[in-house]
């Protein structure tokens, strides 16, 4: 049965659940050579390919994709989600926002929005995974306080990329080591 949810407003954006009808923008951005760089998950080919693989997400309990829009402007700006990874009290989250809205610290506003919407689900312990490269990302990381744990790596799904990551850790309590 589907969860209500509430839209998240953060300060520049309205971060809404994500809908099949979604599913287009979600494969444009993400296919995105810029974007979709750092996505360990599979290439889809369009978005009658990622709506096959979330037509049940309202069934979803651990698991939880958003779409992210200007409030200025209502365009659909990112996609984020959070959900369970790892053991099941560690969460993960991700993120993507179209090139002509990097810089804008919007990345960060979803990630907040994502660790305070596992937060009212009582989830304490969150977990990213980077690629080293990804300088942006990173920092990202940094800003809400998660540090890093151990470097590792991860393959891009259905390809032969493997990056270099760092694996990020936040557990409620831990002081942040950088400003926010």
């Amino acid at each position: 049965m589907m969860e209500v949810w509430q839209d998240i407003d953060t300060p520049h954006l309205r971060i809404r659940r994500m809908r099949l009808a979604d599913a287009d923008f979600a494969t444009s951005l993400w296919g995105d050579p810029q974007v979709g760089r750092y996505l360990g998950d599979r290439p889809y080919a369009d978005g009658d390919d990622l709506r096959r693989d979330i037509a049940d997400m309202d069934d979803w309990e651990d698991q939880f994709m958003f779409i992210a829009a200007e409030k200025e402007t209502g365009e659909d700006v990112g996609t984020c989600s959070v959900g369970q990874e790892g053991d099941g009290d560690q969460w993960g989250w991700g993120y993507c926002v179209r090139p002509d809205r990097w810089g804008r610290g919007y990345a960060t506003e979803m990630g907040r929005a994502m660790l305070a919407f596992a937060r009212a689900r009582g989830i304490r312990r969150f977990r990213g995974t980077v690629a080293t490269e990804n300088a942006a990302s990173c920092r990202v990381m940094e800003k809400l306080g998660m540090r890093v744990k151990e470097h590792s790596s991860f393959k891009k799904q259905d390809t032969d990329i493997t990056y270099a990551s760092r694996i990020y850790t936040l557990e409620d309590g831990d002081e942040p080591r950088t400003a926010q």
